[in-house]
Parts: structure tokens; C-alpha cells; sequence
């Protein structure tokens, strides 16, 4: 369990209790000091209305630190960490010449600072369903491999990922020890040429069996 020294667990809680503001060209920024991590006082958002009085809503800084000064050693899931990672309700109240006008509430979310949302993780949730159901013999087992359908957007994923992490971009990125998406090395790829049955070998041997691998660094993608 994330910091299981912690108790009770109400004290991990980031919660800055209900924020207002009320007029025109008005800011409610307040920042939160956490009990848990006092000495850093954290922006899970802001409420504010322009000079017509409507309301907007701006997010976090994409702020993340350790409350003791630590290092992380995960990609997530660090002890002692906090960012501005937030979500809530946001509700309003609007009269024009003293009669009220219903308003429809909403509910907003502050995403990590690297959130991309054309991106998506090399193995996707279809990809470990599917392996559920083939595995509990709910789906047949395919009988032929499709470079395009199958392995194609692996390699693409892996590749794409550069655009939110910069170890990935040094390897898999453009100009990288290992951008499989390179017009020259993706032909010897989708090859069947057995001139190229190394390459493809390689390649597959290199990619992460957590069963074989556990939690080690070196099979892609890298945890």
C-alpha cells in the first residue's frame, strides 16, 4: 500500500473545501496547505469571472514534489509525493435583475502535467481483454499475424510515447538508437525476407514478458 505509514488515511487527502466568488473580474485563488505536507502549499485550481461575469475554472500548474525531499524511483507511486492532480464539482448561482436563472453544474478535472490524450499506452485495455478472453478460451486463438494489424501499432505506441517521455524519445524518437518507425528500419521489419529474421527477432526478445521479466528495467517498454 502507497505511504503505509500514514494513518489515518484522511491526512493523504488534498481537499481545499468549497472555494466561491461572486461579482465581475473577481479571482478566487486560494492555495491549499496540506496537513500532510504543510511546508508546500498546493493550486488544485482556481475559480475566476471576467469582466462580463462569467465564471471559468483554470487548473492546476502541473506542479508535483516530495513532501520529505525524496527522489522518485517510480514512473508513479512514490511515497511521499503530491502533485495538483484534481477533479470536483463546480456549481453557480446567476440572477439578472433579482430573478434566478437555472444553471446547469459541471464537474471538472485537472490532469497530470503530461497528459496527452492523442496517446495511448503501448499495451491498451482491448489488448489485455482480448488476451484475458483468448487465454480463458472465450475467443479463439489467432492463426496468422498480421505485421499491420498486430504488430505495426505496438511499434507505433511505443514510438509515439516520445512526445511525454523523455527517456522514451532518446530511444524510440525521432533520430533515436531504437526509432523503429524509421522508413528503412520498418521495411526490414514488416519483411519477410529472411534476411531480416534477426532484426524481427531481436526485436521481439526485447519486448517486456512480465512473467520472464518481473519488474526489470531492460525489456522495452522500460516500468
Amino acid at each position: 500500500m502507497r505511504n503505509a505509514l500514514v494513518w489515518p488515511r484522511s491526512r493523504l487527502v488534498i481537499d481545499p473545501r468549497s472555494r466561491s466568488v461572486r461579482g465581475h473580474d473577481r479571482a478566487g485563488r486560494v492555495p491549499v496547505r496540506h496537513r500532510h505536507v504543510p511546508r508546500h502549499p498546493r493550486l488544485p485550481g482556481e475559480l475566476r469571472t471576467d469582466r462580463a461575469g462569467r465564471l471559468l475554472f483554470l487548473g492546476g500548474r502541473g506542479k508535483a514534489a516530495s513532501a520529505d525531499n525524496l527522489a522518485a524511483t517510480d514512473f508513479a507511486n512514490n511515497d511521499g509525493w503530491h502533485d495538483d492532480i484534481a477533479d470536483g464539482p463546480v456549481r453557480a448561482e446567476v440572477r439578472i435583475e433579482g430573478r434566478a436563472i437555472p444553471v446547469e453544474p459541471a464537474w471538472v478535472v485537472v490532469a497530470s502535467p503530461d497528459y496527452a490524450p492523442g496517446l495511448k499506452s503501448v499495451r491498451t485495455l482491448y489488448d489485455l481483454l482480448r488476451d484475458t478472453y483468448v487465454k480463458a478460451g472465450l475467443l479463439p486463438r489467432p492463426q496468422l499475424v498480421s505485421f499491420t494489424q498486430d504488430v505495426l501499432p505496438v511499434l507505433r505506441r511505443l514510438c509515439d510515447l516520445q512526445w511525454a517521455n523523455h527517456g522514451l524519445a532518446v530511444q524510440f524518437g525521432h533520430g533515436g538508437r531504437d526509432h523503429l518507425l524509421a522508413p528503412e528500419r520498418l521495411a526490414r521489419l514488416a519483411s519477410k525476407d529472411s534476411a531480416h529474421k534477426e532484426l524481427r527477432r531481436q526485436v521481439w526478445a526485447s519486448l517486456r514478458h512480465l512473467d520472464r521479466d518481473g519488474m526489470s528495467t531492460v525489456p522495452w517498454p522500460s516500468v
